[in-house]
């Protein structure tokens, strides 16, 4: 193999260095199907968490008016901390604890913000991506590529599609920034089959 001379600003190694991916499937459905397995068990509830969820249904009337309350929530009430504390990237805390401990990193905000959102009868699922200073990697074959979690909410009654990202410090609803447009995503539930691409908003 003919040497490689390294440079300022090169591609991505894929573009021009020989390789070969390996994948256990062929399908993306599995991939949704196991970052599922490791964030519903973390989805619960008592009564803090009930009791924002009364508050916002006092105080939001529409559908929008409580997507926008789950938001500022999760501003005022989680401190963005990234770690991976005593488990792997892609597990999240229990919701109850993030809520107690009053921080938590991309994964743990979102499967707060999508319990409350879901506990509000919004649907709303977590999101993996892959951010823009990982460049696109080679998406043909099923594989773990994502660095980031946010809240995907598809459009539904008094809603269209919302992509919200809450780690943000002080962000503005909904908080998503310009470094995930255009970026793979695989919304993560069951259902899932494909990677979709985040649209520019």
């Amino acid at each position: 193999i003919a040497k490689i001379e390294l440079q300022n600003d090169m591609p991505r190694e894929h573009d021009y260095a020989p390789y070969l991916r390996v994948a256990t499937t062929d399908k993306w459905n599995d991939v949704a199907h196991w970052a599922n397995s490791l964030i519903e068990p973390h989805l619960l509830s008592d009564q803090t968490l009930a009791q924002i969820v009364s508050e916002i249904k006092k105080t939001s009337p529409t559908p929008e008016a409580k997507v926008k309350a789950v938001y500022q929530t999760i501003q005022d009430r989680i401190r963005y901390v990234f770690a991976h504390v005593g488990r792997g990237g892609y597990e999240p805390h229990d919701t109850t604890d993030i809520l107690k401990n009053g921080y938590g990193d991309c994964k743990d905000q979102t499967v707060l913000a999508v319990k409350l959102l879901r506990d509000l009868d919004i649907k709303a699922d977590p999101a993996l991506i892959v951010t823009r200073g990982r460049g696109i990697p080679d998406m043909t074959i099923p594989g773990i590529s994502f660095d980031h979690m946010i809240v995907h909410i598809p459009a539904q009654n008094g809603l269209q599609e919302i992509w919200m990202d809450t780690s943000g410090d002080k962000g503005l609803f909904p908080g998503f920034t310009l470094g995930l447009e255009g970026q793979p995503s695989l919304i993560v539930n069951d259902a899932t089959q494909n990677i979709v691409t985040i649209p520019a908003l």
